[in-house]
């Protein structure tokens, strides 16, 4: 029966967390941002498809659980901690899609990673920067530009995420796309 508290425990705590994580990122995009001051974020559907694996690995657990409460055998506490993996992923996936940013301030970028907290940069301080194309199968051409400062690269950023167009025009105002 321990087992049992354990898991609801654990249940309600992911359903928590998630929740917390997904209100955060409830924020309306900045109506006045400008071509000098911006953020550049995932798309919401990322969001909410994270939030859906979420949300599946929950009611993968509550659906073993109950069929494991009625007696059946054939479901085992393997099943559960599958279910309980899958939606912990899953949070953790919205974690990092909320909490991934980059804003651009003037001369300023700042980067916000999940684990790595955040690291600023001067635009002058980019050593260079270059547009990748890349054909996928059948989704067509996905484009992602690659921030280079002191031989290393910084980070990368895809077509789809929002504002992207706006960190382009300043990598080429400040001369350092290629």
């Amino acid at each position: 029966m321990s087992d049992i508290i354990k898991f609801i425990v654990m249940v309600i705590t992911f359903y928590i967390i998630e929740r917390m994580v997904h209100n955060i990122h409830k924020e309306k995009l900045d109506e006045n941002a400008t071509d000098t001051n911006y953020s550049i974020t995932l798309p919401k559907a990322i969001i909410y498809v994270f939030s859906l694996m979420f949300i599946f690995g929950i009611a993968l657990f509550i659906i073993f659980f109950i069929i494991k409460m009625t007696g059946n055998e054939t479901i085992t506490g393997g099943h559960l901690w599958l279910a309980l993996i899958f939606s912990l992923i899953g949070a953790l996936l919205v974690a990092w899609g909320v909490k991934w940013k980059i804003i651009v301030n003037g001369e300023e970028i700042e980067i916000q990673g999940l684990f790595k907290g955040s690291k600023k940069i001067k635009v002058n301080e980019i050593e260079k920067a270059v547009i990748e194309k890349k054909q996928m199968n059948d989704m067509g051409e996905v484009e992602r530009v690659i921030i280079y400062k002191d031989g290393k690269k910084i980070i990368d950023v895809e077509d789809s995420t929002l504002n992207y167009s706006r960190l382009i025009n300043t990598l080429k105002s400040y001369g350092k796309l290629s």
